[in-house]
């Protein structure tokens, strides 16, 4: 069973908070367990259970990770840019960005979508739609 975690990339910073730990909260509001971000956020709240960050603005953008991990080995979210490329006769190469959609995280593009876990498939992380631009 893949562990459920998440990283957050933070408008208002313009920085991508990498493997941290991030709680729902409540409506508008997350639970930051990093150190660092919590002490420097401008509008982050210090209550007995933690520190809180409002996300009302949509300053924070929380992603998913997939379980599945580039050749590398480093770790997919969805929000990133992959490269497939297809080992098999006939394969379907594509660049597009992981998305989750009818239950399975997917590599889309403007025209097409692809499952992102093929057992026989080379991926490669290329960037992230946030800080790709």
């Amino acid at each position: 069973m893949r562990k459920i975690k998440y990283r957050g990339y933070s408008k208002n910073f313009n920085t991508m908070f990498l493997n941290e730990t991030w709680e729902n909260a409540s409506d508008g509001m997350v639970k930051a367990c990093n150190k660092y971000f919590a002490e420097h956020h401008i509008d982050s709240i210090p209550i007995e259970r933690g520190t809180f960050i409002p996300t009302k603005d949509n300053d924070m953008i929380l992603m998913q990770y997939t379980g599945i991990n580039d050749d590398r080995g480093i770790e997919i979210y969805e929000g990133d840019i992959v490269q497939r490329t297809s080992m098999c006769p006939g394969g379907i190469d594509i660049v597009g960005v992981v998305e989750f959609m009818e239950g399975s995280w997917w590599i889309a593009t403007c025209d097409d979508a692809q499952l992102l876990f093929d057992e026989v498939d080379i991926l490669k992380i290329i960037g992230n739609k946030y800080e790709s631009k």
